[in-house]
């Protein structure tokens, strides 16, 4: 994370809303275009890139997606294909080149401590040769490793894809893979701190669910759908009316929150009295 410390304090960085703005109608380009595994409906923006302030630690996205039935069933052919065929075959190699390069090291330290090096010096080097011998990130792994080439190409799986996955995900998948890392790799394309990430499936959407949200009330505007594809101008041009519906929304959640807080925190007071006046 592209943290500042400042005074003993660790805090993200901010930046011109904007510039931010102007990035995200840049992502929005073309967006149903991108070799994407579903289609992206509508995006929504909420938290304070609405408020008046003009510098922002981020912008905070809602993307709602659907699947058509080509898009379903080449999803989950993915799944199957990756989890099946590929899986098994790129964790024994991952296995294999950890092993490889443990054993590397492992000799490399016997000869270091046959030189009657002490231990920090040993430790130094060490760490200087596991940055030699690190195991390839993964994207660059499937499309340098000429067998694993091999058997992307036979199993008909999207490189796309698969290039947004890691080793960690690829270990620990059992049988999908969670949309929402390839929707938004495929997405922003490289690392982007400046945007946070919340999906939506279209239809739980339509009926309020918006999973992974701390709040089910959460207050959002429209950045960009094909009938408004203009971020700039959808973001710049809310009209005062709207502004001031935004802001007495914001206004009752708060209050919501708070009530909320107060009504938990005297219930957990209640509940620490009676747990004193127990005898045990």
């Amino acid at each position: 994370m592209n943290l500042i410390e400042e005074s003993g304090k660790i805090f993200k960085p901010k930046y011109e809303k904007k510039k931010l703005i102007h990035e995200l109608s840049n992502i929005t380009q073309n967006i149903n275009k991108l070799n994407l595994q579903a289609l992206i409906d509508a995006i929504y923006v909420f938290g304070s890139v609405l408020h008046e302030e003009k510098l922002v630690h981020d912008i905070d996205l809602l993307i709602i997606y659907e699947f058509d039935s080509k898009q379903k069933k080449k999803w989950r052919e993915f799944n199957q294909n990756l989890t099946i065929r590929l899986k098994t075959s790129l964790i024994k190699k991952y296995e294999s080149l950890k092993e490889k390069y443990s054993s590397i090291l492992k000799k490399f330290r016997f000869k270091l401590l046959e030189l009657k090096l002490n231990e920090k010096e040993i430790l130094i080097k060490s760490k200087e040769l596991r940055k030699e011998l690190k195991i390839p990130q993964f994207h660059k792994f499937i499309i340098e490793d000429l067998e694993t080439q091999e058997l992307i190409k036979n199993s008909d799986l999207e490189i796309d894809w698969l290039k947004c996955l890691n080793w960690k995900i690829i270990k620990n998948v059992e049988n999908n893979i969670n949309i929402e890392i390839i929707l938004k790799r495929i997405l922003l394309k490289e690392k982007n701190e400046k945007f946070d990430f919340f999906f939506a499936k279209k239809e739980d959407f339509l009926e309020g669910i918006i999973p992974k949200l701390y709040s089910l009330k959460i207050n959002y505007l429209l950045a960009w759908n094909e009938d408004h594809p203009d971020v700039i101008e959808n973001l710049d041009s809310i009209p005062i009316l709207k502004k001031k519906d935004y802001a007495i929304k914001e206004l009752n959640n708060f209050l919501e929150d708070i009530e909320l807080y107060c009504k938990n925190n005297e219930q957990s007071t209640k509940k620490i009295k009676q747990l004193k006046a127990c005898k045990y």
